[in-house]
């Protein structure tokens, strides 16, 4: 959501994003369509995963915090669209313009991201290889907005390329910062990586200097497939959706330390959740 009853869907499988205005009475008032291509070169490239990488795949909308930009990861094309937000007088009148993409490398598979409080860092997960890429963020030049690279870091913390096999099973998912800026959380998908065969949650600490990420362990997600996390607004929970354990568990968190403690309550479900709001 945006100002002023903004609303944005990312459409993975239409390759697009929608714009829609919602009214106080909660009706939604449908504004633009936007469909994407593939950049010219990409297919048939050979690094390419032809299976995800088959079409654009929008995988996320992204307001920045000015509430002027918007952040559109594009696993099938390798790119960070970014757009315009001109918000009209009436809200059905906001409309939105791309500007030139943020360009990944081939293979990355962009997927979600997520600025810091102050606006001054971005961090992108790559799902397809694993790796969080950290950004500087400058309000300046001719799109307004730009993004300076400084790190790119395993979400396994092993210091492991995309090309590694433990890497090619991963399917990095979500990202989360702690309320104080000083951690961050990646969700691993099927790297099974702990002692009881469940997938892992990556921690890091964040330098609230220059942004960059610190390593710091690897904990039990809980089950298998977790595929979005979130904290609690006072940072002292994290809550886990497992898709396919089909379980949304609550941890404890220590909030000095960022470690994601003891589980406290899970719940089965019948079906398969994928989000989780506070």
């Amino acid at each position: 959501m945006g100002k002023n009853g903004f609303l944005v869907t990312a459409s993975y499988d239409a390759s697009g994003v929608n714009t829609y205005y919602t009214k106080e009475t909660g009706e939604i008032i449908p504004l633009q369509t936007l469909l994407f291509n593939l950049p010219d070169g990409q297919p048939g490239h050979p690094d390419i995963d032809p299976v995800r990488q088959d079409a654009a795949h929008p995988h996320e909308a992204r307001i920045d915090p000015t509430g002027k930009f918007l952040l559109i990861p594009d696993l099938g094309s390798d790119y960070l669209r970014i757009f315009t937000i001109t918000y009209g007088e009436k809200g059905e009148d906001t409309r939105i313009e791309e500007v030139e993409p943020l360009k990944n490398v081939i293979r990355a598979g962009p997927r979600h991201c997520y600025f810091d409080r102050t606006g001054k860092f971005m961090y992108l997960v790559e799902e397809l290889a694993s790796m969080v890429r950290v950004y500087q963020v400058e309000y300046t030049g001719p799109r307004g907005i730009e993004f300076t690279p400084i790190q790119r870091i395993s979400t396994l913390g092993l210091g492991l390329g995309p090309a590694d096999t433990r890497v090619q099973k991963l399917k990095a998912a979500e990202v989360a910062i702690s309320p104080d800026d000083k951690h961050l959380y990646v969700s691993n998908r099927y790297d099974r990586s702990m002692p009881d065969g469940t997938d892992s949650i990556a921690h890091f600490l964040i330098n609230t200097d220059d942004g960059t990420l610190t390593f710091v362990e690897l904990t039990s997600a809980g089950g298998i497939n977790p595929r979005h996390i979130r904290l609690s607004p006072d940072g002292s929970w994290m809550c886990i959706a497992t898709q396919d354990t089909n379980r949304v568990a609550m941890f404890k968190r220590d909030q000095e330390s960022g470690s994601i403690l003891q589980e406290v309550i899970a719940e089965g479900q019948s079906g398969q959740p994928v989000c989780i709001t506070w």
